[in-house]
């Protein structure tokens, strides 16, 4: 930092994209999102198992260079879960330590599935 308070350009870090891809229709994604994922060269993607809903919706609006990344996140058991989350945010980490923009696939709507798992926990 400098001696303002301010972060030094050289200190920048890149940006994380929660990008929601809605109720499943490719066509219902929204601009900004297109926007995003046709600059993204990291795209974090969830399964659950063979496919990713949220990849399929999505793949037609990402750069054919970009680097996808699967994150297959188990159901249970808990423990294996929280794991899973921490490994691959440490991964999302590294890239914004490294000044590259990164987004991250989230099937339906970020914000509410992000509420829903809040209280989940309590």
């Amino acid at each position: 930092m400098s001696r303002n308070g301010n972060i030094r350009k050289d200190q920048m870090l890149g940006k994380a994209y929660g990008i929601g891809v809605g109720p499943g229709d490719p066509k219902l994604l929204t601009v900004k999102a297109t926007e995003i994922l046709e600059q993204l060269k990291i795209v974090f993607y969830p399964s659950f198992g063979k496919n990713s809903i949220a990849l399929d919706i999505a793949r037609s609006h990402i750069r054919t260079d970009a680097k996808l990344i699967e994150m297959n996140i188990p159901l249970f058991p808990n423990e294996a879960k929280v794991a899973a989350y921490q490994n691959f945010a440490n991964q999302i980490k590294e890239y914004l330590n490294k000044q590259v923009d990164v987004g991250v696939l989230c099937e339906g709507d970020p914000l509410f599935l992000a509420l829903s798992l809040q209280s989940e926990t309590y």
